[in-house]
């Protein structure tokens, strides 16, 4: 069932990939977050299902990459720090001191 569901994303993300190629034309397509941190053989599996349901231009498939991108599934996180990071600046300025 689960393997289901991540064709059903595969399949959603090669379409979305169809409409990005007709209008904005791109060389490169990047997965990431949580799935590809997964064991190798369903991070191709995933990356093959993708490429399957992105449907390009003869031209476009000489030239188009795509890559699986790693450790993006931590992006919350390191955003959250950098919220709270400019939250504790503020206040020690708001205090009148300084951060080192």
């Amino acid at each position: 069932m689960a393997l289901e569901i991540f064709g059903q994303q595969a399949m959603a993300l090669g379409r979305l990939f169809t409409v990005a190629s007709n209008f904005i034309d791109p060389n490169a397509y990047f997965l990431g977050g949580g799935g590809v941190e997964a064991s190798p053989k369903f991070r191709e599996w995933f990356l093959a299902r993708v490429r399957e349901h992105t449907s390009l231009r003869e031209e476009q498939l000489g030239v188009v990459t795509f890559a699986l991108i790693t450790d993006l599934d931590m992006a919350g996180a390191r955003g959250a720090r950098a919220r709270g990071l400019g939250l504790a600046r503020r206040a020690l300025i708001g205090r009148g001191l300084r951060h080192r």
